[in-house]
């Protein structure tokens, strides 16, 4: 049977709110990462410790930007939580080429991080189907128009 070992969790749960990441916190109270995986306790007490982080520097960057709105820390934060989101069309493209450029222009913004990846997919999904259909639509005529021709 193997050596169970004692972890301090309110350790643990510090070093992360101190900005530890999980291999780090690991190797700050001497277990493996494949130890830590499978103790819920552990990976509870880092996830609590880095909610704890993320709350200070949040509200570091609100007293930032309270004090200069025009500092890198406001548009960071701006950024952030998507308060300057840009808006996509969800209505109907004139064309495959108008809805394959939207594309384009989404997959760039979910690159650059302006716009989040579900929402990007959600908005391709929504272009693809057009394109879809447009396609099919077309190809119906095609092939209409060989039938009457025969």
């Amino acid at each position: 049977m193997a050596k169970k070992i004692e972890v301090d969790l309110e350790e643990l749960e510090a070093l992360a709110a101190k900005g530890y990441n999980i291999t780090m916190c690991c190797d700050a109270i001497g277990i493996s990462q494949s130890k830590a995986y499978k103790d819920i306790h552990i990976i509870q007490a880092i996830k609590r410790g880095h909610a704890t982080a993320k709350e200070k520097v949040l509200s570091d960057l609100f007293a930032r930007s309270e004090a200069d709105t025009s500092s890198a820390s406001t548009i960071f934060l701006a950024k952030s939580l998507g308060v300057f989101n840009p808006k996509y069309s969800t209505t109907k493209p004139k064309s495959i080429i108008e809805a394959t450029e939207r594309i384009t222009k989404i997959y760039e913004d979910v690159a650059a991080g302006d716009l989040s990846e579900e929402k990007g997919k959600y908005l391709i999904g929504f272009l693809e189907s057009y394109i879809k259909s447009k396609e099919v639509g077309e190809l119906e005529e095609r092939i209409s128009a060989l039938e009457e021709k025969k």
